[in-house]
C-alpha cells in the first residue's frame, strides 16, 4: 500500500521495517481504507542508488549509465518497474560504442507470458475439469504464468500426486515442480517468498507447506536425502530474519525495505 524511504546500514541480508515505517504506514493504511484488521504482513529492501557525495537523502531515485574507461558499461540505480528501459538504453549505448547499427528490440517485444488470449483460457479450464480441479484455478495460473500456464497444466495432468492446492494461496504443489524447472527455484524461500506469494498470504508463512515443497525440490532437483531437512530448517531462518514470526492471534505486521530503505506491504 505505500513505501517509506529511511536510511539503513546494518547487515543487507537481514532488513526489516522498523517501528517508525510501521506507524507511518499503518497511518496512512487507515485514511484511505475502510480497514479495521491488522495487516498480516510487510517486507523491506534496499535500493541501489547512484551517489557522488552528500547525504543519502539527496541521492537521485533516476538510474545512471556508467561507461568506464575499461570500456565496461554499468547500470547504477533504477529498480524493476523500469528495468526493461534501462536495459534498453544499455544495449543501444554498447551498439553505439561497438559500431553495431541495431537498436534495442525491447519495445516491440513483449514480457514473457505475455498474450494470453480467451482460446488459451478455455483450454486451461477445460484442461483442469478433466482432472477434477476446479476451473478458476486458471485464473491463478494466468496471473501467475501467462500462456505459460499450460506448462503448469501440462505437470499437473502428468502427476496426479501434485494436483494439491496449498489454502489459502490457492498455489499447487505442481507450481513448485514448474519454477523448478523453468524459474530456477533452489530453495523454499526461493518459491514461497520470490516467485509466489506462498509466505506473505498464508497465517503461518508457508512453514506448513515447507516439508511439500521440499519434497518436490528434492525430485525435480535430485537433492541427497538429508537436504531437505536441512532446507525447511534454512526456510525458517529466513522468515526469521526478515522479521516473519509466528502469527500471534491478531496477526502480526512485519514489512521488507532501500540504503535507502524502503518498505511497503
Amino acid at each position: 500500500m505505500g513505501t517509506t524511504d529511511t536510511p539503513y546500514e546494518g547487515d543487507p541480508d537481514r532488513v526489516r521495517p522498523d517501528g517508525d515505517d510501521r506507524e507511518y504506514l499503518e497511518r496512512h493504511l487507515v485514511r484511505y481504507l475502510d480497514h479495521s484488521g491488522s495487516p498480516q504482513a510487510a517486507f523491506a529492501g534496499l535500493r541501489t542508488l547512484a551517489r557522488d557525495r552528500g547525504p543519502v537523502s539527496a541521492a537521485s531515485r533516476e538510474h545512471r549509465i556508467v561507461e568506464r574507461a575499461s570500456g565496461v558499461i554499468a547500470v547504477v540505480g533504477g529498480k524493476l518497474s523500469s528495468a526493461r528501459v534501462i536495459g534498453a538504453e544499455a544495449v543501444d549505448l554498447a551498439c553505439a560504442r561497438l559500431r553495431i547499427d541495431r537498436r534495442s528490440r525491447t519495445a516491440g517485444e513483449p514480457l514473457f507470458g505475455a498474450g494470453v488470449d480467451a482460446t488459451l483460457r478455455e483450454r486451461l479450464r477445460a484442461g483442469l475439469a478433466r482432472i477434477h480441479i476446479q476451473e478458476d484455478y486458471a485464473d491463478d495460473l494466468i496471473g501467475r504464468y501467462g500462456t505459460e500456464a499450460a506448462e503448469v497444466l501440462r505437470i499437473l495432468e502428468q502427476r496426479p500426486d501434485w494436483r494439491g492446492l496449498m489454502a489459502p494461496a490457492r498455489i499447487s504443489v505442481a507450481e513448485v515442480a514448474y519454477t523448478a524447472l523453468h524459474e530456477s527455484v533452489e530453495s523454499i524461500g526461493d518459491f514461497a517468498l520470490r516467485r509466489t506469494s506462498l509466505a506473505w498470504r498464508s497465517p503461518d508463512r508457508g512453514r506448513s507447506q515447507s516439508g511439500r515443497i521440499a519434497s518436490v525440490l528434492s525430485s525435480v532437483l535430485g537433492w541427497p536425502s538429508e537436504r531437505a531437512a536441512k532446507e525447511i530448517a534454512v526456510y525458517a531462518d529466513e522468515l526469521s530474519a526478515l522479521g516473519l514470526g509466528r502469527p500471534s492471534g491478531g496477526g502480526s505486521m512485519h514489512y521488507r525495505s532501500d540504503s535507502s530503505k524502503e518498505t511497503g506491504d
